[in-house]
């Protein structure tokens, strides 16, 4: 008994000299714990630098140093999105100004129009309070016979907004609009659906959709 309590000392202080120099180890050679120069040993490398030089190469660079900046270029590159991206979806609507939105690029912006980019267009789209009245006229005037009839002198009864993406993968926000009036003496109920283009904003900065494709 006293034997083995005079040897237990011994074997812990045995014990953390090897935890000590595995520590030690990890950290000559490059590593930042003892778990990450075993992983890397596991994978074939001795030392952390002969494992960043071998990335490196496979990535295509000259050395770990080019390889590094890189990687710190693109997190700031990254970070800097990010920080336009949450300005982007915190800017309040303005009034006055048509905000569009064409997925082939045509749009252009100039003193009273902003394009939207994708991310504000999922936000606008997600945001709009409806339709309004300037897109119901606007399908009017491209339209004929009863729908035109319907259009000028019908009202909303129902409607639906989605964000989603068509068949081709391209960004849309879908809107169906129900109407009801009379057409020749009889109430009449039609549905009119398209996508969203153009969105404006009221004195209270609220969202509507102002066109919409047909």
């Amino acid at each position: 008994m006293n034997t083995l309590i005079k040897l237990l000392p011994l074997a812990i202080a045995i014990t953390l000299s090897g935890c000590s120099g595995e520590s030690g180890e990890a950290k000559s050679l490059g590593f930042s714990s003892v778990e990450e120069m075993k992983e890397i040993h596991q994978l074939g490398w001795h030392s952390k630098t002969q494992y960043l030089q071998h990335i490196a190469k496979q990535r295509g660079f000259a050395s770990v140093s080019e390889m590094q900046n890189a990687d710190e270029q693109e997190k700031l590159r990254i970070e800097a999105r990010k920080k336009a991206e949450q300005e982007e979806l915190s800017r309040p609507w303005q009034s006055g100004i048509r905000y569009q939105y064409f997925s082939d690029g045509s749009c252009k912006s100039d003193g009273k129009n902003i394009c939207l980019t994708p991310i504000s267009f999922k936000r606008a789209c997600g945001e709009v309070t409806g339709v309004s009245q300037d897109a119901i006229s606007t399908l009017a005037a491209n339209s004929y016979g009863d729908e035109k009839t319907l259009l000028e002198g019908g009202h909303i009864v129902n409607e639906k907004i989605n964000y989603g993406t068509n068949s081709k993968g391209a960004n849309v926000c879908t809107v169906r609009v129900v109407l009801e009036g009379l057409v020749k003496g009889s109430s009449t109920r039609m549905e009119f659906s398209g996508n969203a283009k153009m969105f404006k904003a009221d004195s209270k900065g609220k969202l509507s959709i102002s066109y919409f494709s047909f």
